[in-house]
């Protein structure tokens, strides 16, 4: 989706702690759960709102937003290992890390799914 698509499909599935506030289940930003995220259909639905208004993506895009979504969370994860390897980061930290990156894989499906449905649906 072009670099705009890589920008958006990042929004798709970054959910900081602040967000979280809103609902009942609200954690503190300290707490390694608070970080996990679950598919927003309100989110997912402003950000192709607002992404319509640019422009369309093409059905070969529309097949490939899962991809586009699991690359950049492996994208991410390739940072991690480096960090775990050179550098020895370790330890609770990077079980965190590692944890919310199983997470975002583990929510993609279910938020390029419903990415995939808001664009195929008639709207501005």
């Amino acid at each position: 989706m072009r670099e705009a698509g890589d920008r958006n499909s990042r929004c798709l599935t970054d959910c900081p702690p602040v967000h979280q506030r809103r609902s009942t289940a609200w954690r503190h930003p300290a707490d390694p759960a608070a970080w996990h995220i679950r598919p927003d259909p309100a989110r997912i639905s402003a950000l192709v709102t607002g992404y319509r208004r640019e422009r369309t993506p093409t059905a070969i895009e529309l097949e490939l937003l899962q991809a586009g979504i699991e690359y950049g969370i492996a994208f991410i994860a390739a940072i991690h290992l480096d960090q775990a390897l050179r550098h020895g980061v370790h330890g609770p930290h990077m079980d965190n890390r590692w944890n919310r990156i199983r997470n975002r894989l583990a929510a993609s499906t279910d938020i390029a799914a419903m990415a995939a449905r808001a664009f195929t649906r008639p709207g501005p």
